[in-house]
C-alpha cells in the first residue's frame, strides 16, 4: 500500500470511530437492532492536519 493510501485508511478509520462516540454495549443493553442496517453513513468534508514536527509519519502529534 502506498503512503497516501495508509493515510487515507487510517483517517477513514479515525472518522468511523469519532462518529460513534461510544462503543454499542456502552449505548444500549440490548446490543445492535438488526432493522437499522444496512446504513450508510456521508462524511461531507473532513479537515486534515499534517503534523509540523513529524511530516512523514505524523506520530510526534498524536498524544
Amino acid at each position: 500500500m502506498t503512503m497516501a493510501g495508509l493515510l487515507w485508511a487510517e483517517t477513514l478509520t479515525a472518522a468511523l470511530l469519532l462518529y460513534g462516540g461510544r462503543l454499542s454495549q456502552e449505548n444500549s443493553t440490548k446490543g445492535l437492532a438488526a432493522a437499522n442496517f444496512p446504513a450508510q453513513f456521508a462524511i461531507d468534508w473532513m479537515r486534515v492536519y499534517r503534523c509540523g514536527s513529524d511530516p512523514e509519519k505524523g506520530r510526534a502529534c498524536m498524544r
